[in-house]
């Protein structure tokens, strides 16, 4: 109920935004965008249009020679991501779509901007987990968070998914002594996962949350553009290395399937389908558990 009123006075009150904050974070996305966009093309050997799903279908029928895979005149995202896990030279295509939707949701909190302020609508249910996400403007999308949350009011910021804070939030709940130690260095990322071949160069946080949400093996896949193998390995290896953090989570499904509900600094949670007959939707509603308890 606070959380409710709290997110019902923003509404009215308005959230504050930093108009100079967007402009410098639309600034250096372009920027990047910009330096994405030149590697395309020499990917490419030519200058397309890359916001042209025709153009840019045609440009890779040509140059990977996928004439007869590619039947479609345009390619979809997700089929888009597909095709990058075996033909690297569409790796920075799909970097360049991600980018160019950070850029829209930094340029659409802008135009809704009121002076400083925005007048967002919040909602609590659009996510099984109960993540909150908005609406007039989107401000709470995965691909643009670290950008929108340093242009956003602090009393707000609070309420947005926090990468350090989940695994924060596993490593005192789990007490995975490898977990602690492998994240002491928390600028270099995760100390065991930036050595790990598969794994070098990757949002380390982000992958390790993704395995312990329950994220399918064919999701990493397309979110990081690696082959079914290489996850499947760096998946192995990671539930090697913290044991005992997968050991507490199984237990941790299992109550809350045992329960209907799971418990935690929030309160407590009811999710539907904890105690369905049906095991897809057990398994699902356990994934949401953990990500309602660890906040992503």
């Amino acid at each position: 109920m606070k959380l409710a009123r709290k997110l019902a006075e923003f509404e009215f009150q308005g959230v504050t935004v930093y108009p100079k904050k967007l402009e410098r974070a639309r600034g250096e996305l372009l920027a990047v965008i910009a330096a994405v966009k030149d590697r395309v093309w020499e990917r490419l050997g030519k200058k397309v249009d890359l916001d042209s799903p025709k153009s840019l279908t045609e440009a890779l029928k040509e140059h990977l020679g996928l004439g007869k895979t590619i039947r479609a005149k345009s390619l979809s995202p997700r089929r888009l991501e597909e095709l990058s896990i075996s033909h690297r030279d569409a790796q920075p295509i799909v970097e360049y779509k991600r980018l160019r939707k950070q850029l829209k949701l930094i340029e659409s909190i802008a135009a809704a901007a009121t002076g400083n302020k925005v007048y967002p609508l919040f909602n609590e249910v659009r996510s099984s987990s109960g993540r909150l996400s908005s609406s007039d403007p989107s401000l709470f999308e995965q691909d643009g968070l670290d950008a929108v949350r340093a242009c956003i009011s602090p009393t707000l910021r609070d309420f947005f998914p926090d990468r350090q804070k989940s695994l924060d939030c596993l490593e005192a709940e789990s007490k995975d002594a490898h977990l602690k130690s492998d994240r002491s260095g928390r600028r270099r990322g995760n100390k065991f996962m930036a050595k790990h071949d598969t794994m070098k160069g990757l949002d380390h946080n982000e992958f390790l949350l993704s395995v312990i949400c329950g994220e399918s093996g064919p999701a990493i896949s397309r979110r990081f553009m690696l082959q079914r193998m290489e996850v499947d390995s760096a998946c192995h290896d990671l539930r090697m290395r913290y044991g005992r953090l997968f050991q507490w989570l199984s237990g941790f499904r299992e109550e809350a399937e045992k329960r209907g509900y799971v418990t935690g600094p929030g309160g407590r949670k009811y999710l539907a389908g904890l105690q369905s007959s049906s095991i897809e939707n057990r398994e699902k509603a356990a994934d949401a558990s953990v990500r309602w308890l660890i906040g992503w």
